[in-house]
This record gives structure tokens, sequence and C-alpha cells, in this order.
């Protein structure tokens, strides 16, 4: 019954990112019990992520030159490229928007492309050493990065950034690496799937909630940053479409270089900036939830 269960709701979990959403949006107030929470919620999402991630397997497989190149030329993609997107729109949008994409821009790919290149007939193991490679780059990439790119238009406390981050990301990679050699590993594993769209749930309804009143308030500065957050993500997975050399490998790239890790940057910038400054990732977070439905359509059913 509970694997029936888990994969109904592993099947329409892109409907319920949207009923969340919406839900986030009509009913608000929950969200302000959740908001405190959402570093440990994504801690917890992180931890589950992370017990299907074999460290010393991806360390080996890297010895491969041919697989160096590959994952360096995504993360090149990843974390360099979207922001150089970024820069064009500049000239269109505020200071704090174009700070906020930034920081969107730079941040890795999300763990969950693992399970989207599953479900859309990608290739998860590709999917899985790339992530793990560009969350772990976090730590130093995104306080880099925002320098490079936005530096000179905010004060970064670069040592609060550094330490969130290792929060987020390092630390539940190591309890989960510890797990592993536990009896404890199975028994997660079997309920980590559900479990983690839950929590996903509950973080984008923590992001969404609270600032909601602030993005109706500005719906013409929202709707515009959603248009342009849905333009990048669209050039960002045909950018990773076109260098697989063949299907699976084309949409398994599309999906790392285009699902980026926009909780992870949502909740950097609520926690460490200002509503101005969050209210692009946390529009770029809706985009990117928004268009798992229509990707889903496309892939799932053609793989």
């Amino acid at each position: 019954m509970f694997l029936v269960e888990s994969r109904y709701i592993n099947k329409f979990f892109w409907l319920w990112i949207l009923i969340t959403v919406i839900i986030a949006f009509i009913f608000p107030n929950f969200g302000y019990i959740i908001k405190p929470l959402l570093v440990y919620l994504l801690m917890g999402v992180m931890f589950l992520s992370s017990l299907k991630i074999e460290f010393f397997k991806i360390i080996k497989d890297l010895t491969i030159i041919k697989k160096i190149e590959s994952i360096f030329i995504h993360l090149m993609i990843i974390h360099v490229v979207t922001p150089i997107l970024v820069i064009i729109f500049k000239p269109y949008i505020s200071i704090e928007a174009y700070i906020g994409f930034i920081l969107a821009a730079v941040t890795s790919s999300a763990i969950a492309i693992v399970f989207l290149a599953t479900l859309f007939g990608g290739k998860p193991r590709i999917s899985l050493e790339i992530t793990t490679i560009s969350n772990l780059l976090n730590v130093v990439a995104v306080p880099v990065l925002v320098l490079a790119f936005a530096g000179k238009y905010v004060k970064v406390d670069y040592l609060s950034v550094f330490i969130l981050i290792f929060q987020l990301v390092v630390i539940p990679l190591i309890l989960a690496q510890l797990t592993t050699k536990t009896y404890l590993k199975d028994k997660l594993l079997k309920i980590s799937s559900p479990l983690s769209i839950l929590l996903l749930l509950l973080i984008i309804y923590g992001i969404i909630a609270p600032t909601s009143s602030y993005i109706l308030q500005n719906i013409a500065e929202s709707v515009k940053l959603f248009g342009i957050s849905i333009v990048i993500l669209i050039a960002m997975f045909l950018i990773g479409y076109a260098t697989g050399k063949d299907k699976k490998e084309r949409i398994t790239y599309a999906i790392a270089s285009s699902f980026k890790n926009a909780t992870l940057s949502t909740v950097i910038a609520l926690t460490l900036f200002d509503i101005r400054i969050a209210l692009a990732p946390i529009v770029y977070t809706v985009a990117t939830n928004v268009l798992l439905a229509p990707a889903y359509l496309i892939f799932a059913k053609k793989k």
C-alpha cells in the first residue's frame, strides 16, 4: 500500500507543487510559522537526497579524464553561464532584483535533478555526479561569484554566506554518509522520496506564503521578474540540451543546467538579505516549479 501511495505522490509531484503555490497565496498565515524552520527543512531535504550518494564511487569516476572534462563544462554552464544571462536583463530591472537574480543564478543545480532525470528518461547517474559536485562547490562558488557579479552593488557578509551554505549543504551530506553505514539507511531510503516531497512542499509554502502580500503589492514587478525567469530557465534548458550526445544525455544536461537549487538561494536571500533582494529568487523558484508541469508532460510521457 505504501509503495502504491509513494508512486502516486512521485508521479503527480508537479501537481502538488502547483497546488502548494496556489494555497500559499490564498492562505498565507501558516507560512509565518514555517518560515523560521526553512533552514532545517532544507537540511532535511538535503540529508534525505544525500543518502543515495555514493561519494567514493563518484570520486573514482572522476579519475576518468573525459568525465572530468564533461563535468567541468557543465559546472561552468550551471554556475557561470546563468549569471551571464542575467546581466543581459540588468538594464530592465532594479538593482535589488539584479542582486537576487545573481544569487539564484550562481547556485548549484538542485539535488532533485536526480529524481527528475529518472522521471523524464535521462541518466540519473550523471545527474547525481553533477549535482553532488555542484552543491559542494556552493560553499565557495556562491560567495565568490556573488562578489564577482554583484559585489559593487551590495555589501555581503561572505562569512555568513559561507557558514549558512555549509550548514545547508555540507553538514547534511556528512550526516547522510555516516548514516549509510548504519541499519537506518534502508529504512530511510524506503520513505525518502515521499518524505522529501513533503518537506519540499512545506519549504515552497514557507517561502511564498509569508512574502505573498509583498509579491501581490508589487505585482507588475513580480510578473516582469517571472517572465525573465521563464526566459532564463528555457535558455539554460536549451543550452544544456545542446551539449548531450544522445537523447538521454540531452535530457540529463538540460535538467542539470536549468533546474537550479532555487530553494537554497531563496533561503539564503530571506535569511541574510531583505525582501527586496529575496523577491527575484522567490519568483525564480515559482517559475522553476511552474515549468515542471509542461516539462513532465513533454518528456515523462516520451521516455
